[in-house]
Formats: C-alpha cells, structure tokens, sequence
C-alpha cells in the first residue's frame, strides 16, 4: 500500500461550541461511512449545545485534527474510574476522513490521546474495533504498531 504524502495538521483540544460543530460534522461522516441505523446515531442538534459543558466538566476529552480551517479528523475517549484502583482511558471513537487516512494522522491522533491520557492518571487505555467495518484491519494495525495488544472481539445486538 503506498502511503500519502504527509500533511501539517493542526491539534485542537476540543472545547468550545466550533470544535463541537466540527467533531458532529466528522461524526456524521462517520456514521455515514459505517452505515449505521439511524436509531443508533446521535442527536446532533442536541449534542453541539451539550458537548462544550460536557468536555468543560472533564468528560469524553477530544482532539480534532484541522488541516488548515477543515476538520478532518478526531479522537475521543473516556476515562472509568469506577471498575479499578486507576483510571482506564477507553477510545470511545477515532475517524479520519478518507482522503487524509495513510498519513499518519491517526497514529498522531492516538499518540495525543495517550499522552492526554496519561496526563490523566490513566493506567492502561483502551480501544474496541467494529468487525465489520471495512477499516477494520487497517485500524487493528495501526493500534498494533502503536504497541496495542489484542485482547478479545466486540460484540453487539441490535435492539
């Protein structure tokens, strides 16, 4: 596989009303992308008024990738603090749009999000794969190349 040519790419912690508008728009696409049920996806029009309150009070931590004024990819995780002495930081979603995916954006966007996780007190971090998604291999290796070991499949049923 050839990979592209490397972009500059501007790192945003997310925090504010535009980067929560930007991450839904990259959301959608997402969404989109995976052909998810409509039932399952989020509520937008709710979501770009609660997330910037949300990430204010520490929850899900975002980074969003700019290339140039476009966002063109984010990653999100959050920490549980409940079912261990540490907090675990567990991905909660990392896209990249596809024209930007075989640079290194997302291998960047996962190096962020560790160190932001660390700076957490994070212990270990996580991330679950969708199986059927036809990204699959090349998410499982990236994580691996990142020094992710594979722990066990996901699994879901619709309701």
């Amino acid at each position: 596989m050839k990979t592209k040519q490397k972009t500059d790419y501007v790192f945003s912690r997310a925090m504010s009303q535009t980067n929560a508008g930007d991450v839904l728009l990259l959301c959608a696409k997402y969404y989109q992308e995976i052909g998810a049920p409509e039932a399952m996806r989020p509520d937008f029009d709710r979501l770009v008024g609660e997330l910037p309150v949300v990430w204010a009070d520490g929850y899900f931590p975002t980074i969003v990738a700019y290339h140039g004024v476009e966002p063109v990819g984010f990653i999100t995780y959050e920490l549980d603090t409940f079912w261990s002495q540490k907090p675990l930081a567990n991905i909660y979603m990392l896209f990249c749009l596809p024209e930007h995916r075989g640079t290194g954006l997302g291998r960047k966007l996962i190096f962020l999000c560790e160190q932001m996780a660390k700076g957490d007190g994070a212990a270990a971090i996580y991330s679950s794969i969708i199986s059927d998604y036809r990204q699959t291999k090349t998410a499982q290796n990236t994580f691996r190349r990142m020094g992710f070991e594979e722990l066990a499949p996901t699994m879901r049923k619709v309701l």
